[in-house]
């Protein structure tokens, strides 16, 4: 039976603003297919496919050097000692108090216009990134505080998460009694803290890669004979996803097992042999005893792992994971964000609500969204999966079928997988910045009366949705070999799809109309010029005109640049003789069809005596800006309120000219 029947899925997801939005952008709209939520674009691999996937999945787990305990690289003296993390701990406070003064709808920066208000924005732009990779680290580095041991916080098991997510069963067609559901909540929950924390007793570390290893995933019959999985992970020692805590199978799992027995199974080895495996193993007892290690029919069990000292380089090595692929993983990851939304977001029952770290929610979800972008990059790209599974055995099965087009047909297989994923992640980014104040406030709402918090805003969702994907980032989340530069979430990236998608995201981001404090679309402008122009961006170049357009400072300019272009397709005889004026030919949004055929939109900036004129297919990102001003000036859909439509609406649109004249 699933966890959460088909009914309560189907008023989950046709409820939530988020998924709504997000079908629609991967093209999926609800008219048509129905309320869908993230699961639903799961992609559903076959065998072929998963004995290729656990034969790479190995390979991608990669150390910290500077968690390694016996070696030290050059600069890594004292990293997790003491005085550093004081750094650290410096560092997240800077973070935090900056958070708290964005969720209060505090500008960051002062929001003034000219190539001072670029600076300013696209300074405060590069400290919040700069913070942002520091509470990453801070994070990270708490790990190894304790004499490099990996020690369990008093937070890692918590009642109150369990609780928002579990709910009672129905037990042989009888919904069970609160009570029964307390006991039986209470018991297992503790007993899987039982035997993690004795499995460290035991000499086991934690195994974040556990929740990916199905292969293990332990299995148990129940009395009507009928089969069961224990837990969704090959091991206890995993932080699996909260719901998977409790009312499971307690003991322990494969892995456990076969760590513990390997361990304790050796205290007289038996004689050595020439080694015919990969772990040196011929057999169970051949030369180490190794009970657990291998299956009935002789063959060696590979049991996935890593733990802290991999977590920040490898993509699968995760805390608080639910799934098996990527688009599994995130897809769950978005599920779980947004069935918490009401738990994060509003103080509901409690007495007592200390929302004081909030922002480490979307902190954490959409920086390690950007992990399979990395792995996309780097090791899942067209040439180098076909290449990959060659180098470690993986061939066609029919000895009379083609290795090329196996090796093609593996690739599109896993080109499905981290495409779909991606773009669930880019569908969410999106989703998230275009939350109208009456789906979800980005403002956070206080009792006027008492000052209480009532419902927290998501200013800083929408601040890390639009740096995530907007931004140029360094690829310091993946193999330490092949790290070192700079990756972003747009331009050519991937396939088609998802670099469709992709760009539509990055568009609205930077040219749309969305509920925030007017200070925050023009970050979006700058962040996007400051980082096309970077010599570290690998996109295609035309990327950069996204924001482009043509500056004038008096109106003979203006019409002296369209009288050149009717001369060259020949609209006029010659320059001195064309009258050529786009002003009377244009619509009620000053769009009109130029002398060479293309699209062009146009607005005259008052305050700054300017003109401006952009083309459309060539300018995507500045044609949304100047339209959205055309709109409500030139269309009078502005209401007259300030800060009104037309406010908004120009703000972005001198950050556009100021922008493009500073990194032009």
């Amino acid at each position: 039976m699933p966890i959460v029947d088909a009914t309560v899925t189907a008023n989950h997801n046709g409820n939530s603003s988020l998924y709504l939005k997000m079908q629609q952008y991967l093209q999926k709209p609800a008219a048509q297919y129905g309320a869908l939520g993230p699961a639903d674009f799961v992609v559903q691999q076959d065998s072929d496919f998963f004995r290729a996937y656990y034969g790479l999945m190995p390979y991608y787990v990669f150390a910290d050097p500077e968690a390694n305990q016996f070696v030290t690289p050059e600069g890594g003296s004292g990293v997790y000692g003491a005085d550093a993390f004081w750094k650290d701990v410096q560092n997240e406070t800077a973070f935090q108090k900056a958070a708290g003064q964005i969720d209060q709808g505090i500008a960051p920066f002062p929001v003034t216009n000219g190539a001072v208000g670029v600076a300013d924005a696209t300074g405060f732009l590069n400290n919040w990134m700069t913070q942002t990779e520091n509470h990453l680290d801070y994070n990270y580095r708490k790990n190894f505080v304790a004499n490099g041991t990996h020690a369990d916080g008093a937070d890692a098991f918590s009642f109150e998460a369990v609780i928002a997510k579990d709910a009672r069963h129905c037990i042989n067609g009888v919904w069970e009694t609160k009570q029964q559901w307390i006991d039986s909540l209470i018991s297992t929950y503790w007993q899987q803290v039982i035997w993690h924390e004795f499995g460290h007793e035991m000499g086991l570390t934690h195994n974040f890669m556990a929740s990916i290893d199905q292969n293990n995933f332990p299995h148990y019959t129940d009395g009507a004979g009928r089969d069961h999985i224990g837990l969704y992970a090959n091991s206890v020692m995993e932080y699996n996803t909260a719901p998977d805590r409790v009312f499971s199978k307690a003991g322990w799992a494969p892995y456990d097992q076969g760590a513990i027995s390997f361990i304790f199974g050796n205290s007289k080895p038996t004689a050595d042999a020439p080694s015919t495996s990969i772990s040196g193993q011929n057999s169970a007892t051949s030369p180490w005893n190794d009970p657990h290690g291998f299956g009935k029919d002789g063959t060696e069990t590979q049991y996935l792992f890593c733990n802290e000292t991999h977590a920040k380089y490898s993509p699968f090595c995760r805390a608080g994971d639910l799934g098996t692929t990527p688009s599994e993983i995130i897809a769950n990851a978005i599920d779980q964000y947004e069935w918490e939304y009401h738990w994060n977001n509003f103080r509901s029952y409690r007495k007592f609500w200390d929302n004081s770290s909030y922002v480490n929610i979307p902190a954490g979800l959409i920086t390690d969204m950007r992990r399979f972008l990395s792995l996309w990059a780097f090791d899942w790209s067209s040439g180098e999966i076909a290449d990959s599974l060659r180098r470690i055995g993986i061939n066609n099965p029919d000895p009379n079928g083609s290795n090329l087009e196996y090796y093609q047909q593996l690739t599109n297989k896993f080109t499905a997988e981290v495409s779909t994923a991606n773009q669930l992640v880019a569908a969410f980014h999106e989703a998230v910045i275009q939350q109208s104040s009456g789906e979800r406030p980005y403002k956070t709402i206080y009792d006027k009366f008492y000052g209480d918090v009532t419902q927290q805003g998501i200013i800083t969702d929408k601040l890390f949705a639009m740096q995530g994907f907007v931004a140029l980032w360094p690829t310091d989340n993946y193999d330490q070999n092949q790290a070192g530069s700079y990756i972003s979430s747009y331009g050519g990236m991937g396939e088609a799809s998802y670099d469709d998608l992709s760009q539509s995201v990055v568009t609205t981001m930077i040219g749309g109309g969305y509920d925030v404090y007017p200070y925050f679309v023009p970050l979006a402008v700058a962040q996007f010029a400051q980082d096309t122009h970077s010599p570290s961006f690998s996109g295609r170049v035309e990327i950069r005109d996204w924001i482009g357009g043509q500056v004038f400072n008096r109106a003979q300019d203006f019409l002296g640049y369209f009288q050149n272009i009717a001369v060259q397709y020949g609209y006029c005889k010659d320059n001195a003789s064309c009258t050529y004026d786009p002003r009377p030919l244009s619509d009620s949004h000053n769009e009109f069809e130029g002398p060479d055929k293309r699209t062009w939109i146009w607005a005259y900036i008052a305050d700054r005596n300017q003109f401006v004129a952009v083309d459309k297919q060539r300018n995507v990102a500045t044609y949304l800006i100047v339209r959205n001003y055309t709109d409500d000036v030139i269309n009078q859909q502005d209401d007259g309120a300030f800060p009104g439509g037309a406010y908004n609406a120009e703000l972005p649109m001198k950050y556009f000219l100021d922008s493009f004249n500073t990194y032009n």
